[in-house]
């Protein structure tokens, strides 16, 4: 059984989910496939999808707010 408080929580993530499906499909593909381009444009994904902050890609991604 389901209780309120859960449905409302899970309605809310559903919601964030729901919302982040667009983000970063503005961004055009990289012009070469090297490690660097990649890694930039990745950047520019993880950031849309993590409220715009930037992603540090050396450092664990849930200490940068990816498990919010």
């Amino acid at each position: 059984m389901i209780r309120r408080v859960d449905l409302i929580f899970m309605v809310g993530r559903y919601k964030d989910v729901e919302g982040s499906i667009t983000a970063g499909v503005d961004v055009p593909l990289p012009t070469k496939w090297d490690g660097e381009e990649v890694e930039s444009w990745l950047s520019v994904h993880a950031a849309a999808v993590n409220a715009g902050k930037t992603v540090h890609p050396g450092t664990d991604f849930f200490s940068q707010g990816f498990d919010r």
